[in-house]
């Protein structure tokens, strides 16, 4: 799945940001959390996912991959090719007739001076090495007993309904949600290779995130970057320039080149507009994450 696709999805689940995004398809956006922390734990959770879209070709090799790592009763989501990090609590609710249904309750931030959050509640299914996000269908989100979800008339599809309600609701509708696509587990050409795709994750989705933050900054993404913002953007490109000098055999010959040598953190920043900047910062990140892929996964 290309990123210009995975943008057209909307709003963010897994920056899966990270991680998930969703649009074409309904889903059910809340005000607030469903539950502050995992009210279940879900070992099977944890690794570097890739996401199949269900309408491409399997055989693609445009792939979206991402990590997830519980930490501190939250579950988190980073990519290397978006700037978004994705928090999501797990919650369990029973159904009499078939166990227990499991739901993500999403939490996306905005970038920029005024901050956002919003929050988004998908079912799923795990195991060892796969993962089925479901959504809920139209039909549903145009039942009336959703509609009396959302409560506030000035915020249409909200669903502002108290923890309960929800919890009622998904438990009545569950097995009517529809399978949205499927994450599957990322296996890798070595341990040595899993231990660089991990370095690199930790660091890179953070640059990101920090170079996105600072380019929010301006008003105007068509407006030329400001003396303050290249200041910060070179002390970040330096902080990323050590990273890639400390980080030796981690990092390959060929991603080095990229990283630096010239380009990525050598970058054009003075008199550009903020906007073409965003854009050659994506075109690095696309081809950072091709190569790794190509080096590191199966």
């Amino acid at each position: 799945m290309r990123v210009s696709s995975m943008r057209s999805f909307g709003a963010v689940m897994l920056g899966l940001g990270c991680i998930l995004f969703f649009s074409g398809c309904a889903t059910m956006v809340l005000e607030r959390p469903l539950s502050e922390s995992n009210e279940f734990q879900d070992a099977n959770l944890d690794g570097v996912w890739m996401m199949v879209d269900m309408n491409k070709d399997p055989k693609s090799k445009d792939r979206f991959v991402f990590v997830i790592e519980n930490v501190e009763n939250h579950h988190y989501a980073v990519s290397w090719m978006l700037p978004a990090k994705v928090s999501f609590t797990i919650s369990q609710i029973s159904d009499d007739k078939n166990g227990a249904y499991r739901f993500a309750c999403i939490c996306a931030e905005e970038f920029g001076d005024q901050k956002k959050e919003s929050y988004t509640l998908v079912r799923y299914t795990s195991s060892p090495d796969e993962i089925g996000i479901y959504s809920i269908t139209k039909a549903l989100q145009d039942g009336e007993d959703f509609k009396k979800l959302c409560q506030d008339p000035s915020r249409a599809n909200l669903v502002t309904a108290g923890a309960e309600e929800i919890r009622k609701w998904c438990k009545n509708h569950a097995e009517e949600m529809e399978l949205l696509f499927t994450l599957k587990r990322v296996h890798f050409k070595t341990e040595s290779a899993r231990q660089k795709f991990l370095h690199i994750s930790k660091f890179f989705p953070a640059h990101l995130r920090r170079m996105a933050a600072i380019l929010a900054e301006s008003k105007d993404a068509d407006e030329k970057i400001t003396d303050e913002q290249k200041k910060k953007i070179r002390a970040e490109f330096e902080t990323a320039r050590k990273w890639v000098s400390d980080s030796g055999e981690m990092i390959s010959p060929e991603l080095a080149v990229i990283f630096d040598q010239y380009q990525y953190l050598s970058m054009l920043i003075s008199g550009r507009k903020g906007n073409d900047v965003r854009h050659d910062i994506q075109i690095y990140t696309d081809l950072i994450a091709k190569i790794a892929i190509l080096q590191l996964l199966e």
